[in-house]
């Protein structure tokens, strides 16, 4: 009778130690596992069917990541392509402007080929305040070249902002929202102003302009959107990251907040025009 009691006890843990030794990676599906009739042993095989269940989702996440990474690779090589042709070109433009004796079409490829030199450099997804506003004032040498007077570009840049870091080209981009949405009439003049100061609670980026400000449908849509991005980023982080791609306010906010995460916050509002507020906390003062 003691001897039939123990088999009776023990097969249920000799079957699940089998069942686990033969778990691969492969199967790691929890459905297809059968339930014990004890008690204890069921209890300890919800478990493992739950562990099972998590690995599995983990292991499909990384085979995720691992895709997105590898297209990334791939795409930042043919990337690498076009920037050269591109040189080649306006080092064309800009001797023919040398042989002109027109010095304003080489000023121009130089900033140009400047900004490209800049966005083509995949080795660092993050940079200085330094390098950013430098680069921001190549694009505006374009967008004057092409505006002329009527667009004016002004700057305050507190020098201890300098060695900040932020995601490259996030100036860059909110000066080209005030650029692309700021003109209401055409022979109107655009002033955009770029203020980076540093507070005891940390230090912020306004950029504003006096154009024709946010509509109030747009201003209830970013801010909609803002919230989307928040909790995919805090859900799936690294996914998310491989995912965000070109231009606008959105893609600003979805870089810094996967830079600073909660430290970051961004304020969109009108006052005589677009102001686009982007701060970000030191993280001792959160919640002050």
């Amino acid at each position: 009778f003691v001897y039939a009691s123990a088999r009776y006890l023990t097969r249920p843990i000799d079957e699940l130690k089998t069942l686990i030794d033969e778990t691969g990676v492969e199967d790691l599906s929890p459905d297809k596992r059968p339930v014990f009739g004890s008690d204890e042993i069921g209890a300890v095989m919800n478990s493992y069917q739950n562990l099972l269940g998590r690995l599995g989702a983990s292991l499909e996440k990384e085979k995720k990541i691992s895709t997105l990474n590898l297209q990334t690779q791939l795409d930042m090589l043919q990337a690498q392509i076009h920037p050269h042709f591109i040189y080649n070109v306006l080092n064309v433009i800009s001797n023919r402007g040398v042989l002109d004796h027109d010095m304003e079409i080489c000023r121009i490829c130089g900033s140009l080929a400047a900004m490209l030199r800049y966005a083509t450099d995949t080795r660092e997804k993050v940079t200085s305040v330094r390098n950013e506003v430098n680069y921001l004032r190549q694009y505006c040498t374009l967008m004057k070249a092409r505006y002329e007077d009527k667009i004016l570009f002004e700057e305050n840049v507190a020098p201890e902002a300098m060695e900040y870091e932020l995601p490259k080209a996030v100036l860059q981009q909110l000066v080209e929202n005030c650029v692309e949405h700021g003109f209401g009439d055409q022979t109107a003049r655009l002033v955009i102003r770029v203020d980076i100061a540093v507070t005891k609670q940390g230090w912020s980026v306004c950029v504003r302009d006096d154009g024709v400000g946010f509509s109030e449908e747009k201003l209830l849509e970013l801010n909609l959107h803002f919230c989307d991005i928040r909790e995919r980023v805090t859900d799936e982080r690294q996914i998310y990251e491989s995912k965000i791609g070109g231009m606008g306010l959105s893609s600003v906010f979805a870089r810094m907040y996967l830079q600073y995460g909660e430290c970051f916050s961004m304020q969109l509002e009108n006052d005589g025009g677009a102001v686009i507020v982007l701060q970000v906390k030191n993280k001792g003062t959160m919640g002050r």
